[in-house]
């Protein structure tokens, strides 16, 4: 479910807010509660929070938004501003995900970073072993 949170949080960043510079740092902490708390280098920020359920509660500066997975390999996302795709993940390490237009893949290869390769921007996502991932992007 990280991988997942992190795919769709990182996808709405290069979609809804286009990276306006070459590069955008942020950070994901979860502090052992149901809500992971987002924050990157361009001011957005905000959370997902899990009850315990099939759906997943986002806020990202003023957007909300919901990713629901009815038990399939099919993750649903839709947001506020109209925005709404799909994550799906086959069972491997890859998740392939789209958001409106905007397309790519986020795949982990059994180490402690995730790979994002989208149209329109790439980068990583890093755990150590804490609480946080890091995140860093670039624009294409």
């Amino acid at each position: 479910m990280k991988t997942l949170i992190t795919a769709v949080i990182i996808s709405l960043i290069g979609v809804a807010t286009p990276l306006s510079s070459q590069s955008l740092y942020g950070t994901s902490t979860n502090y052992g509660g149901n809500t992971t708390y987002h924050s990157f280098s361009d001011d957005n920020y905000g959370t997902s929070t899990n009850y315990g359920g099939n759906t997943t509660y986002h806020s990202l500066n003023g957007l909300s938004g919901t990713s629901t997975n009815y038990g399939g390999n099919t993750t649903y996302h839709s947001w506020s501003d109209g925005t709404s795709g799909t994550s799906t993940n086959y069972g491997g390490n890859t998740t392939y995900s789209r958001l409106n237009g905007s397309y790519g893949t986020s795949t982990n290869y059994g180490g402690n970073t995730t790979y994002h390769n989208y149209d329109t921007y790439g980068g990583t996502s890093s755990n150590y072993g804490g609480n946080t991932t890091y995140h860093s992007l670039y624009s294409r």
